[in-house]
């Protein structure tokens, strides 16, 4: 509608063409009236989610899928770097449809003779320390999402001086992954778990040390009926790395997703394999 004083209001979606007239001149806009988007409902574990950063239950054939959301929360609670880098990513935690393949952690761990943190203390700044000291203790960085700040001191330490005799591979496959499907720039960007999140992946919220748990595998049976829908998606199954260190060097942790179980492997085992999550 236009008002006497000239005031345009839209009233619906559409377009429309706007004459003003004044004497002999005149002069005709066109006006395009576009109808404001519903907002997005809260996040649940199982919803999909989408290469342009939104989310829904019903899967919504008109946009490209990439993941499913397996928990809810702000995943940057724990980590500081997640939190200073990605802000906004408040609202949880999402698993790559695929990029699951069999790979050490550190195939050239025995050359090398130290943790990556070692390294990442002495070399960079701005890190938390993310190794699992006591895995009995339920204070331990075991049980904290840190995912993210993991595999980016990993990523400084591949990108070190020398590194590149003994990468961590398993996070350079995270960032390979990466650029084979981008991640929304609303979200952290692919990487990969630590020990917490990859039992959150699992096992879901459990009321205690996540080093305790054996049979619990209820969130990766939702988020694998949901992969079963989606060709080409790879189901969740056999044993995972984390981003978690153990403070014996030659060692990182993984998780069962046939049990639950959390444990540590050896960083040069060839059998566990890799999964990528996001934080949005």
């Amino acid at each position: 509608t236009v008002a006497e004083d000239g005031t345009v209001t839209a009233i619906a979606a559409g377009q429309t063409e706007i004459t003003a007239t004044c004497g002999n001149a005149s002069g005709t806009c066109k006006v395009t009236v576009t109808a404001a988007e519903e907002p997005l409902a809260d996040p649940v574990a199982g919803d999909w989610y989408y290469s342009d950063g939104t989310w829904s239950t019903d899967l919504d054939p008109e946009r490209e899928v990439i993941g499913v959301v397996f928990w809810t929360g702000n995943p940057a609670d724990e980590d500081m770097l997640l939190a200073a880098e990605h802000p906004e990513c408040v609202h949880g935690l999402v698993v790559s449809l695929s990029g699951d393949e069999a790979s050490p952690w550190q195939a050239q761990i025995s050359a090398y003779g130290a943790t990556v943190w070692s390294w990442v203390e002495e070399n960079t700044e701005g890190f938390m320390d993310g190794v699992c000291h006591d895995e009995y203790s339920e204070d331990d960085n075991l049980n904290k999402k840190l995912g993210y700040n993991n595999t980016k001191a990993a990523e400084a330490f591949n990108a070190g001086a020398g590194n590149g005799l003994w990468p961590v591979d398993a996070v350079a496959k995270a960032a390979a992954y990466g650029e084979t499907v981008p991640a929304p720039e609303t979200s952290s960007g692919w990487y990969l778990p630590s020990a917490k999140e990859l039992s959150l992946l699992c096992s879901g919220e459990y009321d205690g040390n996540i080093y305790d748990i054996y049979g619990e595998t209820a969130t990766a049976e939702l988020v694998n009926s949901r992969l079963a829908m989606l060709e080409g998606s790879a189901q969740l199954e056999g044993y995972y790395w984390s981003s978690t260190e153990s403070s014996s060097y030659s060692y990182a942790f993984e998780v069962s997703f046939s049990s639950g179980t959390v444990g540590s492997g050896s960083k040069s085992g060839s059998s566990d394999h890799v999964r990528f999550i996001l934080a949005f």
